[in-house]
């Protein structure tokens, strides 16, 4: 293109404001608010379709929870909250005077990991066999 000076001063005319032959393009007057207002739309309709799926996913949780209640499955679990709490506790005191520092974890998402842990192991049936 550098070779041509034809062709550089076609290519230049591209992008300049008037072409070598006086055409200038020019867009509609409502162009971009035409554009504008179809997006607009698009993003409307997107809002309002995830505002229905998160509707709907709240509703099916509060089914779920309102089943589990009248199931009485909150019941049993909070009968076993004291109980085990109670075993986690005499657990780390345990550790603790074992004198196995690697055993003992201080920080409450530690303490709680292992009270989720501790509750689950008292969920599960004793006669039965863990599979990895």
């Amino acid at each position: 293109m550098l070779a041509c000076e034809q062709c550089v001063s076609e290519y230049l005319s591209c992008f300049s404001e008037e072409g070598e032959s006086g055409d200038v393009i020019e867009l509609h007057p409502q162009f971009t608010s035409s554009v504008m207002k179809r997006i607009e739309g698009i993003e409307a309709k997107r809002r309002e379709k995830a505002k229905r799926r998160d509707i709907f996913y709240y509703s099916a949780a509060a089914c779920l929870t309102l089943f589990f209640m009248f199931a009485g499955v909150f019941e049993g679990f909070a009968g076993m909250i004291p109980e085990i709490t109670k075993k986690a506790d005499m657990q780390m005191i345990t550790s603790s005077r074992s004198g196995n520092r690697d055993i003992i974890e201080f920080g409450w998402s530690s303490k709680l990991m292992n009270s989720t842990l501790t509750f689950l192991d008292a969920m599960k049936p004793k006669d039965e066999e863990v599979l990895d």
